[in-house]
């Protein structure tokens, strides 16, 4: 037990750091497996001459920096209008789902949906439009990149929610809102005073996480985003497909500048996160100063000031919750759409459901399906399996040194583990397939598996750590006084009784890995192929029912761990229905 720490930090962080370090020396032109020893800056030079570099990085700037404020201000209005009340609980049922979806899924649904013959245009068509065919707009994908933006938002904005709804659950931030509103202050204003500056601290690393999957994503900028300009990642994904291996050396640089823009994109964020709270404490102070000096306005201004906030409330409160409903009805259509168009024999336009309906396809691709689907799963349980065991071991040994561990020391943890969601997936796993190239060890399964483990690990630790932690320590001390091992007891007490988060890590973990795209295509070599590779190379073919058939195949594969995480605590305690339902989350 002492051990898994140790372990889990060498089969976790060390990769990572590892593949930064083997990104820099190609980068600075040293590359041994190509016979270069001498440092230059003549990659970098050379990839700063490259055209379209500059409007490369302004669009993927802007279109991360739009989803993530975008994700956050629709999160953060729905629990200012809503905190505490039964719509919080109905949209976290309907946005819960929409996390288990992988983000391919998502956006080829949503390329379905906004196509120029896609299911919006054809419901509107020809009675509003005219048309009788698809007209030839540029839409999917569009030049300025709204559709990627959207795809981001309704995959981020459930998994910001979430992780609001635990942040503020672990601060009573119920009972904080409740005590503000009784000196007079009303919900929103209390909300903004009171709850946001405590929820947003524990919301900081996730909302990092956030805008570094927003600018460096690679399944969605490939679907939805336009190639002129690319989105970065799409374009470091180029440089190292290239078929010159001495370019190889150029996409090592273009690696490390994206190391850097994400630096400089939470740089921003930080130094707006302090100017903001500078400027909301000086409004505060002047607001004091004011009446202090017994600085009043007359009766009429009082009354256009306080119909004007009125009416600004319930505006916030309207756009709040259709922004959150938004959000559920886009994800609910993108995803089903997918198995229409897979059982779609005709669908022509400008009919808005198939003419006819045909299961041929899941019969004719059913040998090109279920391989890669195999693999998917493979990989998905291996990866979640082993991550599910380190984190079970590391959350034991952590309640069993908690009077040596601080507060500091869980934070220092809590940031390591969101380190590889910060660093940018395709620099560090190109360093990493870098340094595997460099030792001469050949590509196979267990290096897949050991790649989807360094993404899937921290969402399982993240998923399991408050539910282990926050155990009732009765438990374990009645067992003590038994004469119950610390060993014993982890098995028989505390697995058992956390049977329902463990299924639910655990599934978790699996949708996680299905989604996985960048380790299976840059460590893969090509040689593996998953559901999410599959659909995403159909993506810019012509055959949407094979797409939408792989798409589907990605999206309800995680969607049936979850539901086994909910059905198996209830079949293995059915005669003690508490049991069943344990669960601190």
């Amino acid at each position: 037990m002492k051990f898994a720490p140790p372990v889990t930090l060498l089969l976790f962080l060390v990769p990572v750091l590892c593949g930064v370090g083997a990104v820099l020396l190609p980068a600075v032109g040293y590359f041994p497996a190509l016979d270069l020893y001498e440092l230059s800056f003549a990659p970098i030079k050379t990839l700063l001459r490259t055209p379209h570099l500059t409007s490369s990085i302004l669009f993927t700037m802007r279109s991360g920096f739009s989803a993530t404020v975008i994700s956050c201000a629709i999160v953060f209005a729905i629990f200012a209008s809503f905190s505490g009340g039964g719509v919080i609980r109905s949209l976290r049922f309907m946005l819960a789902p929409l996390l288990s979806v992988p983000h391919a899924a998502v956006a080829l649904g949503i390329g379905f949906l906004f196509a120029p013959s896609g299911w919006f245009i054809r419901i509107i068509s020809p009675s509003i439009t005219g048309f009788s065919e698809p007209p030839l707009w540029l839409i999917n994908p569009d030049p300025y990149g709204i559709l990627y933006i959207l795809a981001l938002v309704i995959k981020e904005v459930p998994f910001l929610f979430l992780i609001a709804l635990a942040a503020q659950n672990a601060d009573n931030s119920p009972k904080a809102l409740i005590t503000a509103q009784g000196f007079g202050y009303s919900r929103r204003a209390a909300f903004f005073h009171v709850v946001l500056p405590t929820l947003y601290q524990r919301m900081r690393l996730p909302i990092y996480a956030v805008l570094a999957f927003s600018l460096t994503n690679l399944e969605v900028a490939i679907t939805l985003a336009p190639n002129r300009p690319p989105l970065f990642s799409r374009f470091l994904l180029d440089l190292y497909n290239a078929p010159n291996l001495i370019e190889q050396t150029i996409a090592a640089s273009a690696a490390f500048i994206q190391i850097l823009l994400v630096l400089i994109a939470i740089a921003i964020w930080r130094s707006a996160e302090i100017l903001i709270h500078k400027v909301w404490r000086l409004m505060l102070m002047q607001k004091k100063i004011m009446q202090y000096n017994g600085t009043q306005k007359n009766t009429a201004q009082q009354k256009i000031s306080s119909s004007t906030k009125y009416i600004c409330a319930k505006a916030t409160d309207i756009s709040a919750g259709a922004s959150g409903i938004a959000v559920c009805i886009l994800g609910v259509l993108a995803i089903s759409l997918l198995p229409i168009w897979s059982f779609a024999k005709v669908w022509r336009f400008p009919a808005a459901m198939p003419q006819e309906w045909s299961s041929n396809l899941w019969l004719e691709a059913s040998s090109r399906i279920l391989e890669p689907w195999g693999l998917s799963l493979l990989l998905a349980l291996a990866a979640s399996a082993c991550a599910l065991v380190l984190c079970a071991l590391c959350l034991e040994q952590e309640t069993r040194n908690k009077n040596n561990m601080t507060e500091k020391s869980l934070d220092k943890a809590i940031f390591l583990l969101y380190l590889p969601l910060v660093i940018p997936q395709t620099s560090f796993l190109f360093g990493i397939q870098i340094l595997l190239f460099s030792i001469a060890v050949p590509v196979n399964l267990i290096i897949l598996i050991w790649a989807h483990m360094i993404f899937v690990l921290p969402y399982i630790f993240i998923s399991l750590g408050d539910n282990w932690r926050e155990l009732d320590k009765r438990y374990k001390l009645t067992a003590q006084t038994l004469g119950y091992s610390d060993n014993r007891i982890m098995f028989r007490i505390t697995i058992p009784i956390l049977l329902k988060p463990l299924l639910t890590a655990f599934a978790l973990g699996i949708a996680v890995s299905i989604a996985l795209y960048a380790p299976t295509v840059l460590l893969g070599a090509g040689r593996f192929s998953t559901i999410t590779s599959e659909a995403i190379a159909l993506a810019s073919g012509g055959d949407r029912r094979l797409v939408g058939a792989f798409a589907l195949l990605q999206a309800i594969t995680p969607c049936f761990f979850f539901v086994l995480a909910l059905l198996i605590p209830h079949i293995v305690w059915r005669k003690r229905a508490f049991m069943a339902g344990y669960s601190y989350s």
